[in-house]
């Protein structure tokens, strides 16, 4: 069946194309065709002549029978046989626009129109037939007349028998149609070459000479009046070829251009479809990573507690040991008054025996003159003595934490100076004994020399770790204030980030209210071609559907960590020495904030020169779409990077937090073996104390200077209370300051979903776009391919009637020639 149809079709274009048509007119006169030959003026005027063969037709129906009697009725006959073929060709016409418009119909249309082709065809070659008996019976009646005729007649039969064998060139028909004639005949009113028309009624009146002159003029009016109404026409149809000419190169422009759309489009279609895979792939790729980020959060949320649970019971035993501090400086301080206390009424006793002790002198000065001397040597001994113990209690003084054992050992001292006084007075009765008893006291002095100097170098060992103690004091203060400095300059630089998003937030809100009025008139010029891709546009909604729910379960899942990691780094954060750490967290979340704002910018820009493109050209509108897509791929490499970065900081972090954690464990090892040092060297400076209190008692110039150096220790003391009490203080604002830090940062992460939403909404509505945009495309290729056919048909109609109208013309041309020559 599509093969006969096919054929039936090629018979068709054949019966219609006018280079055929002039094959078989030509061939019809006799003549042989050259297409090689310049075309008269005659063959461009062809295109309008097709309703002049219907024209004369109804003109002849109509004429009474004594005009044309023999041939009334096969003419009426004749024009309904044209009648019916031209209703089968609009038929025929009508079903092809069908079939073009839908070419999934039914086939029953096809038979249709391949019966009505072939109806057509037969029905033209049997009008051809007909058309060649008329002509052949017109020319044996004019043969007849001319050789009854005059001597001019044998010319015109000549020309006649030898215009059945002779070719004659459209130039030289021209030529022949110039010849002026001077008869005043009826030829020549038919003279007006450009006359088509009425060239089968002038052959009519040709042979019927005879008739009646009132016929004649009738018939002659009724010429004048359609030669009039054939250069109307003609008028009419040269206008409306410029307008036919001009409409088609306009469309012939549109069409390239929309070819040129079309391609673009197909090239942004292949694209996109690349990007799509691509996306997908790294909405997989993250998803399993935030899967695996997670399992590393658990983990470190239980080492994070167990840190904590350790560190809560270093802080409970560090605690601990400063209350037991603190107790043990106030019973040094009680046991200190105690002390001095007992040394007052020991120096009251001192007294009371120095004015025995002269009473007992001056009675033995006059009982004993010659046991004086030895008492005398004896006494610069015991001064000599006394001033060793000056200087050794001058050292001694020094110490400030072995006075409980010398006390003791001083109060032996004076309970043993009691008996050698005692002894003394003995002594001067007994002389004898006193030299056994000096003996005794040296090897006592000596005793005490030797406790003397170990006090001595004990004191040196706490001068030494007082003097450390404070210089880690003066470091930790230099420590606080850089840390408030680093805390200062933080918050300025927050500060001015906020005024920079703020400002950023303005322009963006004014940059999207202007994208919305844009969107919003671009929508109302695209909403017609809506309804004709609904199924494209349905699927394609669901692929970004279930892409912006990836999409959506990774930000989650972001979110869901990023929040993980900011308690972690809150917990953490309790410690006393993370705030490096955490200035370097701060420092990058301050780079992905400036890249952020960067990505800002370069929407921004896109955006701004998709608005310029829109308004300018369609096809600029697409190339902006484009390269909104490879940006929107840059970024989510980008996003990318950023999250492997962020991978990396964080292990970082965490090796860090775990090395200061070790090191912690270290330093509360060691301040525990510092505090048992302390603990010790506190029971020996108790120790000490008490023995230097007990020496001050008999030397009241050493006991002074024990007073102040008690007094100095007592203020550095105080000092180092108040320098932790400032340290304390200083921690609580440092983790006050930094909770701050971290709400604001949150502020921030949230004010950056923000505009990721946005950006995300912005680019579903650039997507929308280019939905539309295809939509229209495939809408404009639906009238392409309809505006071809129907010029397509235009062409086939214009070339039919060029054909007829110029082989008519010809007709009259040699028709006028003959009768010039038979006048």
């Amino acid at each position: 069946m599509t093969k006969h149809w096919k054929d039936s079709m090629k018979l068709f274009r054949s019966h219609i194309d006018p280079e055929t048509e002039e094959r078989l007119n030509w061939t019809k006169l006799g003549k042989f065709y050259s297409p090689e030959q310049p075309q008269p003026l005659q063959y461009y005027r062809r295109l309008w002549g097709s309703s002049i063969l219907n024209n004369s037709m109804q003109f002849k129906a109509h004429l009474p029978d004594q005009c044309y009697p023999q041939r009334r009725f096969l003419w009426y006959t004749e024009l309904q046989r044209v009648r019916k073929t031209e209703n089968k060709v609009k038929r025929s016409l009508k079903l092809i626009k069908s079939i073009n418009q839908n070419r999934e119909a039914n086939l029953k249309k096809k038979m249709e129109l391949t019966q009505l082709v072939e109806d057509i065809h037969k029905e033209y070659q049997s009008i051809y037939a007909l058309y060649d008996n008329i002509r052949g019976e017109v020319r044996n009646k004019v043969h007849g007349k001319d050789e009854s005729g005059s001597s001019s007649s044998s010319s015109t039969s000549s020309l006649g028998s030898n215009s059945g064998t002779e070719y004659y060139t459209p130039e030289e028909l021209n030529a022949r149609n110039a010849v002026p004639n001077k008869s005043p005949s009826v030829d020549s009113l038919v003279s007006f070459h450009e006359a088509p028309q009425s060239s089968v009624i002038f052959k009519d009146l040709r042979i019927q000479e005879e008739q009646p002159q009132s016929v004649r003029q009738k018939l002659l009016d009724e010429c004048a009046q359609l030669k009039e109404k054939l250069h109307e026409k003609e008028e009419e149809i040269v206008s409306i070829s410029k307008k036919l000419q001009a409409f088609g190169d306009q469309k012939l422009f549109e069409i390239k251009e929309l070819e040129r759309q079309v391609t673009s489009l197909k090239l942004e279609l292949e694209t996109v479809t690349s990007q799509k895979k691509t996306l997908e792939e790294t909405v997989e790729t993250r998803s399993n990573e935030a899967k695996q980020m997670g399992k590393e959060n658990s983990r470190l949320q239980i080492l994070i507690r167990e840190l904590e649970s350790l560190s809560k019971e270093k802080e409970t035993q560090i605690s601990s040991l400063l209350e037991k501090f603190e107790e043990d400086k106030k019973q040094s301080l009680s046991k200190f008054k105690d002390l001095m206390a007992q040394a007052s009424e020991l120096q009251l006793e001192v007294d009371s025996l120095r004015s025995q002790k002269r009473i007992s002198e001056e009675q033995l000065m006059h009982a004993t003159n010659e046991r004086s001397n030895q008492v005398s040597s004896l006494v610069k001994q015991v001064e000599f003595l006394q001033q060793q113990l000056d200087f050794i209690s001058s050292q001694r003084s020094e110490l400030e934490s072995q006075h409980k054992n010398e006390s003791l050992e001083a109060s032996e001292c004076f309970i043993q100076m009691e008996k050698t006084r005692d002894k003394l007075t003995d002594k001067a009765l007994n002389g004898q004994e006193i030299t056994e008893d000096k003996a005794c006291l040296k090897v006592k002095v000596e005793e005490l020399e030797q406790e003397i100097r170990t006090i001595s170098s004990q004191k040196i060992e706490l001068e030494d770790q007082i003097i450390s103690t404070k210089n880690e004091a003066y470091h930790l203060k230099v420590d606080n204030e850089n840390l408030h400095r680093r805390i200062f300059v933080l918050e300025t630089t927050v500060k001015e980030r906020e005024h920079e998003l703020s400002a950023l937030q303005k322009k963006i809100e004014a940059q999207e209210n202007d994208m919305s009025t844009q969107i919003k008139s671009l929508t109302a010029q695209i909403n017609n071609f809506h309804q004709k891709l609904g199924t494209l546009h349905d699927e394609k909604s669901g692929l970004q559907l279930q892409l912006e729910q990836e999409k959506q379960v990774s930000s989650e899942s972001l979110n869901h960590m990023e929040r993980k990691n900011i308690e972690l780094t809150k917990k953490i954060a309790d410690q006393q020495k993370t705030v490096a750490g955490l200035e370097e967290a701060i420092n990058m979340l301050n780079m992905e904030h400036k890249q952020v704002q960067n990505r800002f910018d370069d929407s921004k820009l896109n955006f701004q020169i998709a608005e310029r493109k829109i308004e300018e050209m369609a096809e600029e509108f697409f190339k902006k779409c484009g390269d909104n897509l490879r940006i929107l791929s840059r970024r989510i490499r980008v996003a990318e990077q950023l999250h492997v970065e962020n991978k990396e900081w964080y292990e970082k972090t965490k090796d860090r937090y775990e090395q200061q954690n070790k090191e912690l464990k270290e330093r509360v090892e060691n301040n525990k073996v510092w505090l048992s040092n302390i603990k010790d060297m506190t029971l020996t400076a108790d120790s000490t104390l008490s023995d230097l209190d007990a020496v001050a008692l008999k030397f009241e110039g050493c006991s002074a200077n024990f007073l102040n150096r008690i007094s100095k220790v007592s203020c550095e003391l105080k000092f180092a209370k108040d320098w932790i009490k400032r340290k304390n203080k200083a921690m609580t604002h440092v983790k006050d300051d930094l909770d701050c830090l971290l709400t604001q940062l949150d502020h921030k992460e949230a004010e950056i979903l923000v505009f990721r939403e946005k950006l995300w909404k912005s680019e579903n509505k650039v997507r929308e776009l280019e939905k539309m945009i295809t939509e229209n495309e495939e809408a404009m290729l639906a009238l392409k391919e309809e505006k071809r056919e129907a010029i397509r048909q235009l062409c086939v109609w214009i070339d039919y009637h060029r054909s007829h109208s110029d082989y008519y013309k010809k007709m009259m041309s040699d028709k006028t020639l003959q009768s010039r020559k038979t006048t």
